[in-house]
This record gives C-alpha cells, structure tokens and sequence, in this order.
C-alpha cells in the first residue's frame, strides 16, 4: 500500500509553480497576472476558458459569484492551454490598440485636409450627400435668407421712426 501512494503523484506536484522555464511550466507570477486578466476578460472570454476546462473534463464549482477552479489540482497542461489563450486574448488586445493608435493620427490628418479642401466641393464624400442632409441644407439656407430679408425690411422702418419723432 505504501509503495502505491509513492508511487501516485498528488496534483501539487504535477505543477512546479518554481520553475521559470516557460516552455513548459509558469511560475507564481505569471499565474497570479493570469488570473487577473481572466477576471477582466468579458463573458465570451470566460466562456472559451470553461470550454477549455470542459474539453478536459475538469470539474469546477458555480454560484451567483462565479465559476470557481481548484487551481492545485489542475494539471500543468491544462492551466499552460488557459495561460496560452490568456496570452493570445492580450497581444490581440495590444494588437488592436496599436491600430486604433495609429489611425489617430491619419484621421486627424483627413479632418485637416477636408478643412483645407473646403472649396472643393467635387470629393467623394460630397458627392455622397445624403438626400435628407441635402433637404436639411436648403431649408436652413431658405430660412437664412428669410431672417436676412425680415432684417432689411425692419431696418429702414426703424430709422425711419426714430427720425420723425
């Protein structure tokens, strides 16, 4: 009996949690950053992890709190996979704001130069105007026009009131 329990390693030994060798183990910290990514992941992303731990017939334990994990006995297979897509959710992540970055800076340009384009009204976004922007343009002018011929006409009268008396 005593030959079979040396013999059967314990899930803590299955994780070498010193170890830095990142090929094929994680050490201490990068676990715990891990877990607090997974905290700050979405729904969706929390649903690819428990699929992960669902296709390895892992069990774990939900309330209205959460989905809970006994992470000492997950084998190290199994938290590297969940590390491996953690990994792959941030450098998208990264990826992402880089190109929102770098659009920044492109967009600021094209505002700049439709400014200094002003005058020329044969770009390709002029000439997609929109039917109700259109319609909306010529009422406001029809009314500019309108206040500026009310202001004309009220002008001359005024004046002319204020002189006779």
């Amino acid at each position: 009996m005593d030959d079979f329990i040396e013999t059967v390693p314990s899930p803590r030994d299955d994780i070498n949690l010193e170890t830095t060798n990142t090929n094929t183990e994680l050490n201490l910290g990068q676990i715990k950053s891990m877990l607090d990514e997974i905290e700050a992941m979405n729904e969706d992303d929390h649903s690819n992890i428990i699929r992960i731990l669902e296709d390895n017939d892992i069990n774990f334990m939900e309330n209205d709190n959460g989905i809970f994990v006994k992470m000492n006995q997950l084998p190290i297979k199994i938290i590297k996979e969940i590390y491996d897509y953690v990994s792959d959710i941030r450098e998208t992540k990264k990826d992402l704001e880089t190109a929102i970055q770098s659009m920044e800076p492109s967009l600021i340009m094209d505002e700049r130069n439709k400014s200094a384009d002003n005058s020329n009204t044969n770009s390709q976004e002029d000439v997609n105007i929109n039917v109700e922007d259109w319609k909306l343009a010529i009422i406001e002018k029809m009314r500019d026009q309108t206040k500026n011929k009310k202001q004309k006409r009220t002008k001359p009268t005024s004046k002319s009131s204020v002189s006779s008396s």
